[in-house]
């Protein structure tokens, strides 16, 4: 994820919107952005190519621009790049302060799920603990954000399965702003599939 506060391991470019700064590195990731959103509209994977370029422009530019690396990995993902993903987000965990706990859970996550995806159960396992012990951490803190809540719930449907993190949701009801932000990610839970994981689908 990287997920970046959001409904984190869903990976949608729905959930993605350009950034206007005018930074180098922020220019690269807005033109990957339009060859992304044109992958969407024209279902061309001859797109996926020239946003994954930029993407790598923006961040040759600035590594630690969380949005174009969370765009690469949805590139990456789709083109079934998982070795070359593990190997970028273990760069980024390194790049973490200590006490960026959610960053660090959601990364972790990730990266179980991509040690899943290549049939690693010794390294899925580790993640999989890893995020865990971030997560505590975060819910230690408080407040307790939505985006918290969010990216655990994510992780936990991952995890646990989609009616366990349900049932979780009910605890943290009050977290959200308003009750149509609730009953919207409820909804992303119930048609939470394990496949969506860095799944890139046009229309």
């Amino acid at each position: 994820m990287i997920f970046i506060s959001s409904f984190v391991v869903l990976m949608a470019c729905n959930r993605q919107s350009e950034i206007t700064m005018q930074n180098e590195d922020v220019d690269f990731n807005n033109k990957g952005f339009k060859f992304l959103q044109a992958y969407y509209d024209e279902c061309d994977s001859n797109y996926l190519d020239s946003a994954r370029c930029f993407f790598e422009k923006a961040l040759k530019c600035n590594d630690g621009n969380s949005v174009a690396f969370y765009n690469l990995m949805l590139i990456l993902g789709a083109q079934e790049e998982y070795k070359e993903m593990v190997e970028l987000y273990q760069k980024r965990i390194n790049q973490l302060s200590e006490n960026a706990y959610l960053a660090k859970a959601e990364t972790y996550s990730d990266m179980a799920i991509l040690y899943g995806k290549i049939g690693d159960t010794l390294s899925y396992c580790e993640m999989t603990q890893k995020a865990s012990n971030e997560f505590e951490k975060c819910f230690n803190q408080k407040p307790v954000s939505v985006d918290l809540v969010i990216s655990f719930l994510m992780f936990s449907a991952f995890k646990d399965g989609k009616e366990s993190a349900i049932l979780e949701l009910k605890k943290f009801e009050d977290v959200f702003p308003d009750e149509d932000y609730y009953s919207a990610f409820k909804s992303q839970l119930m048609e939470y599939n394990p496949d969506d994981y860095f799944s890139l689908r046009c229309n």
